[in-house]
């Protein structure tokens, strides 16, 4: 949770956020490219107001306002959590070994299923490590049709996305940690 404290301020928060697309290249050819979603994106009430039962305002905030209403209204409702416009960075290109992923396809939808672990521990953990992201922003890295898993079989697929801490227990890190 970022922000200041829902039960007491009614303060806005403004999260610096970045935008890193990624272009997978599978061993059996097939690419999947995040780029293009990146407008639609930006354009979703993740970044942009929407109407919403805890008000006109980004997905996330209305959650959070959601979820401490009462402390909310309280306040007299200025209190909000917002995703800042991103910084698209350049679109980074993934080589997926044959061993960490298997393609299909569903409908003529092309997709990918990769295994989470060579994906968190080899792609994500080297690309926060090595790029210069900024330790004060949520850096969102967008994919499309690639999932993560734990068989790489469409039969027992899949997990959506994940969110996590890369401390420097794993490695070394931008930040310090922090």
């Amino acid at each position: 949770m970022v922000g200041t404290d829902p039960h007491t301020s009614t303060a806005t928060t403004s999260v610096r956020t970045e935008i890193i697309p990624l272009r997978f290249v599978f061993a059996d050819g097939t690419v999947l490219d995040g780029t293009p979603r990146v407008p639609q994106l930006v354009a979703s009430p993740i970044f942009q107001p929407a109407a919403f039962s805890s008000g006109f305002t980004q997905y996330g905030d209305a959650i959070q306002r959601a979820e401490f209403s009462s402390s909310v209204s309280a306040n007299g409702g200025g209190y909000h959590a917002l995703l800042g416009q991103p910084t698209i960075l350049p679109t980074i290109t993934i080589n997926v070994p044959g061993p960490q992923a298997v393609t299909g396809s569903v409908g003529g939808v092309t997709f990918g299923l990769i295994d989470i672990q060579w994906f968190f521990f080899s792609v994500i953990q080297r690309l926060v490590g090595s790029q210069q992201y900024d330790p004060a922003s949520l850096p969102i890295f967008v994919s499309d049709g690639v999932y993560l898993d734990f068989h790489r079989n469409p039969d027992i697929c899949c997990v959506g996305g994940f969110h996590g801490v890369i401390s420097n227990s794993l490695g070394p890190v931008n930040g310090n940690g922090n």
